[in-house]
């Protein structure tokens, strides 16, 4: 189960980064901000959870469930996205509705990231004891900040610079995402 789950996380992750590959550069410093900050912020949170309530989160269905509905969310909203791109791109003509859904699901970063920076804070602070708590968040809130921005560029100018290659990439990783979420819930 735990593989399912590290399998969906980079997915996410991968989609995450090629969404910000569509915005323009002040908006990825925006978001790369405010992951940063919430990864730093988190710290008090992530330490008061133990390791064992961690693991037990993958165990319980109930709580994967709860996930599953998350992921659920992140794949539709993406999926919207890149619907509505490849129409925009093939120049359709796009209702106004279809418009403000497209500004919508481009700038909404996805719930998922949330919680995969705060599963990734939780397992950097557990993987390694005796170090400051607050010196962990805060040096992985400094990686989140420099990541973001540097993963954008690299994957927007120097391994997918065509756009239709990056949305057909997060589509298939989208729906790859959403057939792993079916499969870890039952």
């Amino acid at each position: 189960m735990e593989t399912l789950v590290v399998v969906m996380i980079v997915l996410l992750s991968l989609d995450f980064v090629v969404k910000q590959t569509f915005m323009k550069p002040v908006y990825v410093a925006v978001t790369a901000v405010v992951c940063a900050l919430f990864t730093g912020l988190m710290c008090p949170v992530a330490t008061s959870v133990s390791g064992t309530v961690l693991s037990g989160v993958f165990s319980d269905s109930s709580r994967m469930l709860d996930l599953a509905v998350l992921v659920s969310m992140d794949v539709m909203a993406g999926i919207t996205f890149c619907w509505l791109s490849v129409q925009k791109i093939e120049g359709e003509r796009m209702g106004v509705g279809s418009k403000i859904l497209l500004g919508v699901s481009g700038y909404f970063p996805g719930i998922m990231v949330f919680v995969i920076l705060f599963y990734l804070l939780a397992e950097v602070i557990f993987s390694f004891p005796g170090v400051s708590f607050s010196l962990l968040a805060w040096g992985l809130a400094a990686a989140v900040l420099v990541a973001v921005p540097l993963l954008a560029w690299l994957l927007r100018s120097l391994l997918l610079p065509q756009v239709r290659g990056r949305l057909d990439l997060m589509f298939m990783s989208y729906v790859i995402t959403a057939m792993i979420g079916v499969i870890a819930t039952v």
